[in-house]
């Protein structure tokens, strides 16, 4: 009963852990965030937002208007991760990259991770795999200070 927008909250795959007392942010919240500092930072205004992929609707969490010059999404991961856990993440960044590769005539697609603790590894491991792969795409990563880095020349800059 999720048609096809696995970006969203709620989604099995969109799903942000939460430990008890802990106060993380949850997706929705590092969604708004990354909205928040992205928009600042390129000087437009990014919302929440329905596009269109070949005729397919899907719903980006980092829009600007019209969805013609910026389309992205924030994915933050609470853990590090292992087994299953790794490979759900992957398989997650690799559907967002394919949407956002196969949406023509925007100049700016991304994608903003983060995680709680700052830890890069999961991005990294993906990116050092994968980044041949995603032609287009930017990828960046917002820690918890608001703090945005952009993977360059293999690394985090």
């Amino acid at each position: 009963s999720y048609p096809g927008n696995f970006l969203q909250d709620g989604h099995p795959l969109a799903r942000h852990q939460r430990r008890r007392g802990e106060g993380l942010e949850s997706q929705q919240q590092f969604q708004k965030r990354a909205r928040q500092v992205i928009s600042s930072r390129w000087e437009t205004k990014l919302r929440k937002g329905q596009v269109s992929i070949q005729g397919v609707s899907q719903v980006f969490g980092l829009v600007s208007r019209g969805g013609k010059k910026f389309v992205g999404t924030a994915l933050q991961y609470s853990e590090e991760a292992s087994g299953s856990s790794a490979t759900g993440q992957a398989a997650r960044i690799a559907a967002c990259v394919w949407l956002l590769q196969n949406m023509e005539g925007v100049p700016h697609r991304f994608i903003v991770f983060g995680n709680p603790r700052d830890d890069f590894s999961i991005a990294t491991k993906w990116l050092e795999n994968y980044k041949p792969l995603t032609l287009g795409l930017e990828f960046y990563f917002l820690d918890s200070s608001d703090n945005l880095r952009q993977w360059a020349q293999g690394s985090w800059q």
